[in-house]
């Protein structure tokens, strides 16, 4: 046994480790190496433990998760402490990496159309413009946009985004590929990428707005799962900003679930959750009817804003 104390609490280290599956967290297969500059994906998961096959690290699922999330140690417990209970009561689902050849499929048959078709119309009246659709790979299947879910150099789920015009009465206007999860903030990689060393961070409800914000130079992230995801899994990641901007949209939904999250910002230890919504706000008024219901609808006026908060 190894037991220690970490946050309070006795914890049988060796235990948690053999309860962890490292497969379940970030798929199978290989990865980019977090202990040198790798280029292509040389470290693989195990249940047990990673491996480079190229600078020959290889870790536990404490050493690996810690340096992969670039947390302390405690933090990394708790986020395991975390995975391990919510692994009891998870339905089962595929985590083996989505086949690229889908998301390649989509992507080209996007790019393949003018920029005057219907579906390039809608993205750019969102604000978003061809170099991150591109870098992102957000693709066209003739009646919704594919959203990859790109994790650690491999995509988890692909969201579709219904267009408009091609939506059913009853429909919900998003859907992701069945028996996946959604583990990881979006865009996961991205952001990671450009925006690892930021103390601030915008959290938005949908996709969409999160890359209309991360356009501007905003650091942003959305929740992959709407409104209702909650925060517990994040926390760690979390825990990294000094400030956090939640922008949901001004709808019941929304607003109910930052109220939530203003009830529960100790969780976040010493970051500070300040809400945009007008009802909750506690330092700032903004009016509903001047910066709109979501991001989109506000950008003209609310980027100005956010960006003075960088």
């Amino acid at each position: 046994m190894n037991v220690q104390k970490v946050g309070g609490m006795w914890i049988d280290l060796e235990d948690l480790k053999k309860r962890v599956d490292l497969t379940e967290m970030y798929g199978t297969g290989k990865v980019l190496c977090p202990w040198h500059a790798d280029h292509t994906p040389s470290l693989h998961i195990y249940p047990d433990h990673v491996h480079c096959f190229s600078c020959g690290a290889t870790a536990d699922a404490i050493g690996y998760v810690g340096k992969a999330e670039d947390l302390g140690f405690s933090d990394t417990v708790a986020l395991l402490m975390q995975h391990r209970a919510s692994s009891r009561v998870r339905v089962r689902v595929d985590t083996s990496p989505v086949d690229m050849d889908e998301v390649t499929e989509y992507h080209r048959t996007l790019m393949s159309l003018d920029v005057g078709d219907d579906a390039w119309r809608w993205l750019l009246s969102r604000g978003l413009d061809v170099s991150i659709i591109s870098d992102l790979s957000l693709g066209w299947t003739g009646r919704a946009y594919s959203i990859p879910h790109f994790a650690n150099g491999q995509v988890h789920n692909i969201k579709f985004r219904v267009h408009p015009d091609y939506q059913v009465p009853g429909e919900p206007k998003y859907k992701a590929l069945p028996n996946r999860g959604l583990p990881f903030l979006y865009p996961w990689d991205y952001f990671r990428r450009h925006h690892n060393d930021s103390s601030l961070l915008f959290v938005t409800e949908g996709e969409l707005d999160a890359l209309l914000l991360l356009l501007a130079g905003l650091p942003a992230v959305s929740v992959p799962s709407g409104v209702s995801t909650p925060w517990s899994q994040w926390i760690p990641f979390f825990r990294k900003f000094k400030r956090i901007y939640v922008l949901y949209d001004m709808d019941a939904a929304g607003i109910s679930a930052a109220r939530k999250l203003a009830e529960d910002k100790g969780k976040t230890g010493k970051t500070v959750i300040q809400m945009l919504e007008p009802t909750i706000v506690r330092r700032v008024t903004w009016s509903a009817e001047l910066y709109g219901k979501d991001v989109t609808e506000a950008r003209h006026l609310l980027l100005p804003r956010l960006l003075a908060c960088e």
